[in-house]
């Protein structure tokens, strides 16, 4: 099915009804998504102008993918450290492991969100990350864990 023209709206047989006005009850969805078919426009026109102007923005392809690597890593772990949690014939004592790995990608992922701009997406998901995870050793530490 090809779409032509987004603001053409079919008649529906029975219905009166103007380019202007809503259906009765309803909304006019066409003049919606009309107006925001522009505002995207206007915005992705109006970041263009703001990459233009500022060239140091630019993150190194290498250091987007060490994040992204990391996060990655941290995220398995975390998964692993939930499904030992659950394996209630593990000691509390063979979650170590889990931790010290936690700990050692909450360090790794602070660091590289200090190299990254504030602005980057890719800053906000290493710190959203490493919270999580610096909270699962804290638990570990306080001893949330130990029956």
């Amino acid at each position: 099915m090809k779409i032509s023209d987004v603001s053409q709206s079919p008649l529906i047989a029975g219905r009166n009804q103007s380019s202007d006005s809503s259906p009765a009850g309803g909304t006019n969805f066409a003049a919606i998504l009309q107006s925001h078919l522009r505002g995207a426009t206007a915005t992705n026109s109006a970041t263009a102008v703001n990459a233009a102007t500022i060239p140091n923005v630019t993150t190194s392809a290498h250091l987007r993918l060490e994040s992204l690597g990391i996060t990655q890593t941290t995220i398995a772990t975390l998964d692993s450290f939930s499904a030992a949690l659950g394996n209630t014939a593990l000691k509390v004592e063979e979650l170590e492991p889990y931790i010290s790995a936690l700990e050692n990608n909450v360090v790794a992922m602070l660091s590289l969100k200090e190299r990254l701009p504030s602005q980057d997406p890719l800053s906000k998901i290493l710190e959203e990350v490493a919270s999580v995870s610096y909270l699962a050793t804290a638990k570990y530490h306080r001893g949330d864990y130990n029956i």
